[in-house]
């Protein structure tokens, strides 16, 4: 009916997933059920004090799209410290931080050719993180490309260890700039890929960049800004639970 109407796209494929289990602490596996009880209210959890967007990453990174896997409560807290805590959180945090007290939060946009290969070798993970990303986001491996984005996450942190500009700030003050304004484009990417997964997280950051998400497209996470970053103060992005 929708192809004799000619004026809908047709759905390219169907997308199926196994089931998703629940376990409750000191309890067996068992089916999500409302009539029995076996479920999480959403309403529940955020009353209890939980944040949206880590259950939202969280059901993402459990996705059933190949077998069946199980919500546990206590493995969603761990997931929240370790990977977004840890990781992005620790990220965000480290940067801005940097960038206020080396840089007077203002991070300028350096010349192409006074980038070293380690730099080039940053840029060059954005862009393959960007592409892999909206090729898996094609096939709805949703899954895989939020562990793509985290992926990119990590590499910022390596290249931060790597080129350690809390060492360079004192004799080399324009090495400092260079990293700093390179991993604030690698987390605006990293942030523009993860706002469907975890939006309001995602936006907070780029508003930390000086960014406005609603002003953002998914293409715009494979350029690399034109203008400086003129950022926030540091916060801790996700409290411990």
């Amino acid at each position: 009916m929708l192809s004799a109407q000619g004026k809908f796209k047709l759905p390219r494929g169907v997308v199926v997933n196994h089931f998703l289990n629940i376990k409750f602490p000191d309890k067996e596996v068992e089916k999500l059920s409302k009539s029995r009880g076996s479920a999480i209210w959403i309403s529940d959890y955020l009353n209890s004090g939980m944040y949206a967007d880590a259950l939202r990453y969280y059901l993402t990174a459990i996705s059933p799209e190949t077998c069946r896997t199980v919500y546990q409560s206590d493995d969603l807290v761990k997931r929240y410290h370790s990977e977004l805590g840890n990781v992005l959180g620790n990220l965000v945090s480290r940067t801005l931080t940097m960038a206020k007290k080396y840089l007077n939060a203002t991070v300028c946009r350096p010349a192409n050719d006074t980038c070293c290969e380690v730099d080039k070798s940053l840029i060059r993970a954005v862009a393959d993180a960007y592409r892999e990303t909206t090729s898996l986001m094609q096939d709805f491996h949703f899954k895989q490309a939020q562990e793509r984005i985290m992926i990119l996450a990590r590499d910022c942190n390596k290249y931060l260890d790597s080129k350690a500009p809390w060492k360079t700030a004192d004799k080399d003050l324009a090495t400092t700039e260079i990293t700093l304004f390179l991993c604030f484009a690698a987390l605006r990417s990293t942030a523009i890929m993860l706002l469907p997964f975890i939006p309001e997280t995602a936006a907070h950051i780029l508003r930390l960049l000086g960014e406005d998400a609603s002003n953002l497209v998914w293409m715009d996470a494979q350029n690399i800004p034109i203008n400086d970053f003129h950022v926030e103060e540091a916060i801790i992005l996700f409290p411990r639970l």
